[in-house]
């Protein structure tokens, strides 16, 4: 009687084959979202950095003065909880879109944390004159209490410099401009 070969699995090899999937697929997931989270903050602050920029550069080039501001749905400036940046020329300079006033950027903000500005005085904007100098310093601090290592800070000094915070201690989180970690 001759041998016949079975094709296909046997339970036990499915079983091997079902661990060793889900062992890879523990591993893989934290990183994975570790990874968009990191890409999510980097996307943030280039988009904090260009609005930022962008105003500074309309000030000088148009001689008016602009503002940039987190905005809430109903187009108001805020400090906290924004889900929009705008860029505008502030025509009657009181840090808020009027009607007439030029929108130069409205860009939609995604993030998962925590995002702020301080603005000095207590502002909700920071205001460019025309040539090209803050009417008030200010930090636009992002905290994502989940992932610590992808906080960032872009800061706006008086005569208008941006500066992104940097790791000075090697921990992995960004610290603020007095050596103190950023927190949420």
């Amino acid at each position: 009687m001759g041998y016949t070969r079975r094709l296909g699995f046997t339970l036990l090899d499915l079983l091997i084959a079902l661990a060793i999937l889900s062992l890879l697929t523990n591993l893989a997931i934290p990183n994975l979202i570790s990874s968009l989270e990191k890409s999510k903050s980097k996307s943030l602050t280039a988009s904090v950095r260009s609005a930022i920029a962008l105003a500074r550069t309309k000030a000088i080039t148009t001689e008016q003065t602009v503002s940039v501001c987190g905005l809430h749905n109903n187009n108001e400036c805020t400090n906290t909880q924004f889900t929009q940046i705008a860029v505008f020329v502030d025509n009657n300079k009181n840090g808020q879109i009027d009607d007439g006033e030029n929108v130069l950027l409205l860009n939609d903000l995604q993030y998962s944390g925590q995002l702020r500005l301080g603005a000095s005085f207590g502002r909700d904007y920071i205001r460019f004159k025309k040539d090209g100098s803050a009417q008030q310093a200010g930090s636009f601090t992002y905290c994502n209490p989940q992932h610590p290592t992808h906080s960032t800070r872009v800061t706006i000094s008086m005569p208008g410099r941006l500066y992104v915070a940097r790791d000075l201690d090697g921990d992995g989180i960004v610290e603020n401009s007095d050596g103190s970690p950023v927190r949420c």
